[in-house]
């Protein structure tokens, strides 16, 4: 097998990404949220990153938080990440399905989601006034 030239390889090792924002959701009072982004049969998620491009904030909101994962371990790629004002602005394969904890895949044989549950406090999701959030993920597709 051959390796790939610098033309050929992929500028980032990421395949997949979704951003969310305050738009995203419906609610107003404080519970948490769940955005689906959907995975064909036969993939591997081999890796997760999230960059908050600007902390969710605005109304009666005191704390936001972020899981990412799938039915089984809802925070199996990244755990527990603050993504409120003065919160955390990297993570990457924080959760036990991707750290080497208990996996460093998670295969799916047939087609699914991955999970991205928002926890808010004080408020409702869809009453913050700013929050922009990308979540990236490295996707192999065996199919």
């Amino acid at each position: 097998m051959s390796l790939l030239t610098i033309n050929e390889f992929p500028k980032g090792s990421f395949t997949d990404e979704i951003v969310i924002t305050p738009q995203d959701f419906t609610g107003t009072t404080a519970a948490a949220e769940t955005i689906e982004y959907k995975v064909p049969a036969g993939s591997a998620v081999v890796g997760c990153g999230v960059k908050v491009v600007t902390p969710f904030s605005g109304a009666s909101l005191s704390a936001v938080a972020l899981d990412v994962g799938e039915t089984a371990d809802p925070d199996g790629y990244i755990d527990a990440m603050n993504i409120f004002t003065g919160g955390d602005t990297f993570a990457y394969n924080s959760g036990d399905l991707l750290d080497g904890t208990t996996s460093v895949h998670d295969f799916f044989a047939t087609a699914d989601t991955v999970d991205i549950l928002v926890t808010p406090t004080g408020d409702g999701l869809a009453d913050a006034t700013k929050g922009e959030v990308k979540i990236s993920f490295s996707v192999v597709r065996l199919a």
